[in-house]
C-alpha cells in the first residue's frame, strides 16, 4: 500500500469513527444512560468497535487493466551521446508525504510522552517516603477491600497516584497525614479499589490508543469518557463501603484547595479538575434504571451503531490493491513463407537500415510497375456483414470455453520408435457453435504435430457468449505426449499452487497432463490441511487416478472428506476402546447364530474408524471379520481422547481398531 492510498484509507477511517462516535454519544443521551457501570462498558465497547472497523469491512477494490505497450518504431538516426544532466530531476517535496511524516512524528511523540510518565512515576517512587506504619484508616481499608500495596508518602505530588500492576504501588501527597481520619478513611479506599481493580492496566491500553490517534479528537471524547465512567464507578463503590457521603465529597474539594499542579503521568489520578464537577453531582443524587428498560435501551442502541457504522463504511469506503485485470493478447500474425525462424541471441538492431533501405526499393519497383488490374470481389450482403465477427482472443474477462468432446491423439509410430516425447503448443480457432476451425501449430515436434492436429480438430467446445450471444474465440491448447506410461509426479506447495517435479509444468496444461494418466502427489511439510483436502477433492471430481502419496501419507476420501492414515508424519488419534463391552457383544451375535464364524469359534475383527479434526467418530468401515451392526454402533459411540495430528494441526485421520473376541 502506498502512502497516498494510505492517507485516503486514514482520512476514509476517520471519518467513519466520527460518525460512529458521533451516534454513540447522541444515542448515550436520547436514552438517558446514566449509570456508571454502564457507561463504563458502553465506551469501551465503543472504542473497540472504533478500532475494529477496518477489519470488519469490505475493502474497495477497484478494477483495473495493465497499460497497454506503446508501438516501437525502429528509426535510423545518426548516434549523439546525451549530454550529461540534461534531463531535469524531479523535486521529492510531496504534500502527502509531509502529512505522512507529521503523522507519524506525532505518533512517535505521544508514545515519548508516555514513556517520559513511566520515567516521571519512578522518580517520584524513588524519591517517595516508604510509610512502614500506616495510619490505622488505611490498614482498616485493606483489611476490608483485601489488597495490600506499598504506600508512600511524596512531596512532588498534589493528588493520590496509584500504578503498577504485579508490585502495586500508592503515591500519597505530603497533606494526606494532615487530614481527619474521616477524610482519609475514602481517599484510601478509593485508591485502593483501583489497585484491585487493575485499573492501571487498562490506563496504559487506553493512553497507546490515545498516542496512536492523537489527531483524531473522536478518540479523545470517547478516552475522557472512560476515564470519567472509571471514576464514577470508583466513587459509588466508596460510597458503598464506607457508608459516608458527606466526609468523601468535602476530602474531594479539600484537595482541589490544596492542588497546584496538575500531575501528567499515566495513571489513575483521585482528582481531575474537569472531571470533578459530573462527579460530584452523580454522587449528590443517585442514578437508578430499571433493569428491562436498561436491555431494552442497550440492544435497541446496539442496532442503531451497527447501522450508523455500515452507513459509514458505505459512504466513506476503505480502499484496497487494485485488481489487475488481464486483458485479451493480440492473436500472433504468421510469419510469411521464405522467412527462416529466428534463432535465440540474435542481434536484431543492426538490420534496420537495410530493412528500411529494402523497403524504400520496394516501394519505388511499385510505383513504376504498371498497376494490374484484378477482379473486384463482389460485396457481401449487409446481413452477412453484420454477421461476420472477429475471432475473441481468451483470456481477461474472456473466458476459455468448456471443453465437451476430447479427442486424445494417437502417438505416432515412428515417434514411439525413437523414443520422441514432447509438449505440442496450438493456437486454435472455436466458432460461435464451438467446432474447431483453425489449427496452427506455435511450438512442436514435426513427428507428433499432425497427430495433434488431427485430434484437436475433433474437439467441440460449449459456445462463448459475450452480451447474450455466441462469438467466434481464439484460445491456446497443449497435447503432452509422454513415453513414460502416462505417470505425472506433482509437487504441492502451502499456497495449493502445484506444479511437475522435473518439468516445472504447471496450470491447464499440468491438469491436461494427469487426467492422461496417474498421478503421485509429493506435498510440502508446510502444506496445511485444508490446501491438501482441496487438492485431493479437486482431482477426484475431474476423475483423475491418484497414486499412493510419496513420503508415506495414505489417505481415505470419505463422505467428501479426506482421511489421513497413521505414518510417520501423521499421528493416530487417541480411543478409548471398551473391548470387554465389543466382546459382549460378539458373544451375543453368536449366541443369535446369525454370525458366520470359523470352526473354532474364534475370528480376529478388524475395523476402520474415520475420525474427524474435533473428535468425532464420523463413520466405520469394517476391513476383517463378519459384519456386526452392533458393533458397529458402539464404535460409532467411541470415546475419542485426541484426534490425529499432523504436525501441530489437527486433521482427520483413520483409526484402527483390532480385537479377537473371547
Amino acid at each position: 500500500m502506498n502512502i497516498s492510498m494510505w492517507l485516503d484509507n486514514l482520512a476514509a477511517f476517520s471519518l467513519q469513527v466520527a460518525i460512529l462516535v458521533a451516534a454513540g454519544s447522541l444515542l448515550c443521551r436520547v436514552f438517558r444512560l446514566r449509570l456508571p457501570s454502564v457507561l463504563l462498558v458502553f465506551w469501551r465497547v465503543l472504542l473497540v468497535a472504533c478500532l475494529l472497523l477496518p477489519f470488519v469491512q469490505p475493502y474497495k477494490r477497484p478494477v483495473v487493466s495493465p497499460p497497454a505497450p506503446a508501438p516501437v518504431l525502429f528509426v535510423d538516426l545518426p548516434f549523439e551521446s546525451p549530454a550529461v544532466n540534461s534531463i531535469p530531476e524531479r523535486s521529492s517535496y510531496s504534500p502527502r508525504g509531509v502529512i505522512a511524516l507529521v503523522l507519524v512524528a506525532g505518533v512517535a511523540l505521544r508514545l515519548l510522552w508516555l514513556c517520559l510518565g513511566f520515567l516521571r512515576l519512578s522518580l517520584y517512587r524513588h524519591r517517595a517516603r516508604w510509610i512502614s506504619l500506616l495510619p490505622p484508616t488505611v490498614r482498616e481499608m485493606q483489611d476490608r477491600i483485601g489488597v495490600r500495596p506499598d504506600v508512600y508518602i511524596s512531596s512532588e505530588i498534589d493528588s493520590p497516584v496509584t500504578f503498577g500492576l504485579y508490585r502495586p504501588v500508592v503515591l500519597l501527597p505530603s497533606t494526606f497525614p494532615e487530614l481527619d481520619e474521616k477524610f482519609q478513611k475514602p481517599i484510601a479506599c478509593h485508591e485502593l479499589l483501583h489497585v484491585r481493580r487493575r485499573d492501571w492496566a487498562w490506563m496504559v491500553l487506553e493512553e497507546v490508543v490515545r498516542s496512536l490517534f492523537w489527531f483524531h479528537p473522536a478518540f479523545w471524547w470517547v478516552l475522557n469518557r472512560i476515564h470519567l465512567s472509571r471514576e464514577q464507578v470508583v466513587d459509588g463503590q466508596v460510597l458503598k463501603m464506607t457508608r459516608e457521603r458527606q466526609p468523601y465529597l468535602e476530602s474531594l474539594l479539600r484537595l482541589a484547595e490544596m492542588r497546584g499542579r496538575p500531575a501528567s503521568v499515566p495513571a489513575p489520578l483521585l482528582l481531575r479538575e474537569r472531571h470533578l464537577v459530573a462527579r460530584v453531582a452523580l454522587m449528590l443524587k443517585e442514578a437508578h434504571m430499571p433493569k428491562s428498560r436498561l436491555i431494552f435501551s442497550l440492544a435497541l442502541i446496539a442496532g442503531l451503531l451497527f447501522g450508523a457504522g455500515s452507513y459509514a463504511a458505505n459512504i466513506f469506503p476503505l480502499s484496497g490493491s487494485p485488481v489487475i485485470v488481464q486483458m485479451a493478447q493480440p492473436v500472433p500474425l504468421p510469419e510469411p513463407e521464405g522467412v527462416l525462424p529466428a534463432e535465440e541471441n540474435i542481434n536484431i538492431a543492426a538490420p534496420h537500415a537495410e530493412s528500411n533501405a529494402a523497403k524504400a526499393r520496394k516501394v519505388e519497383e511499385i510505383d513504376t510497375a504498371a498497376p494490374e488490374v484484378e477482379p473486384q470481389p463482389q460485396p457481401e450482403p449487409a446481413a452477412a456483414q453484420e454477421r461476420k465477427q472477429e475471432p475473441i482472443r481468451v483470456g481477461g474477462n474472456v473466458q476459455e470455453s468448456k471443453l465437451l468432446v476430447r479427442v486424445d491423439p494417437e502417438y505416432p509410430e515412428e515417434a514411439k520408435r525413437a523414443r520422441i516425447a514432447g509438449t505440442i503448443i496450438m493456437q486454435v480457432t472455436v466458432s460461435e457453435d464451438g467446432s474447431v476451425e483453425d489449427v496452427k501449430v506455435l511450438r512442436g515436434h514435426p513427428l507428433l504435430n499432425d497427430a495433434a492436429v488431427s485430434a484437436v480438430k475433433q474437439w467441440r467446445y460449449s459456445p462463448t457468449l459475450l452480451n447474450g450471444e455466441a462469438v467466434p474465440v481464439v484460445a491456446t491448447v497443449t497435447v503432452i505426449f509422454n513415453t513414460r506410461g502416462n505417470s505425472t509426479t506433482v509437487e504441492l506447495d502451502a499456497q495449493g499452487n502445484a506444479r511437475e517435479v522435473g518439468t516445472g509444468l504447471e496450470g491447464p496444461a499440468l491438469w491436461s497432463k494427469m487426467k492422461e494418466g496417474t498421478v503421485s502427489i509429493r506435498a510440502m511439510a508446510d502444506v496445511p490441511y485444508r490446501t491438501l483436502e482441496w487438492f485431493l477433492l479437486s482431482l477426484q471430481r475431474e476423475g483423475i487416478t491418484i497414486a499412493p502419496f510419496q513420503g508415506g501419507i495414505p489417505h481415505v476420501i470419505r463422505d467428501g472428506r479426506v482421511f489421513l492414515a497413521p505414518s510417520a508424519e501423521v499421528r493416530a488419534p487417541q480411543l478409548a476402546i471398551d473391548h470387554e463391552r465389543l466382546s459382549y457383544l460378539v458373544a451375543t451375535a453368536l449366541m443369535s447364530g446369525n454370525l458366520d464364524v470359523s470352526a473354532d469359534g474364534r475370528r480376529s475383527l478388524r475395523y476402520n474408524l474415520f475420525v474427524d479434526e474435533s473428535g468425532r467418530v464420523t463413520s466405520v468401515q469394517p476391513i476383517q471379520g463378519p459384519k456386526i451392526a452392533a458393533v458397529e454402533e458402539e464404535l460409532l459411540r467411541t470415546l475419542v481422547v485426541a484426534p490425529g495430528y499432523r504436525g501441530a494441526e489437527p486433521v482427520p485421520t483413520i483409526a484402527i481398531v483390532e480385537f479377537t473376541p473371547k
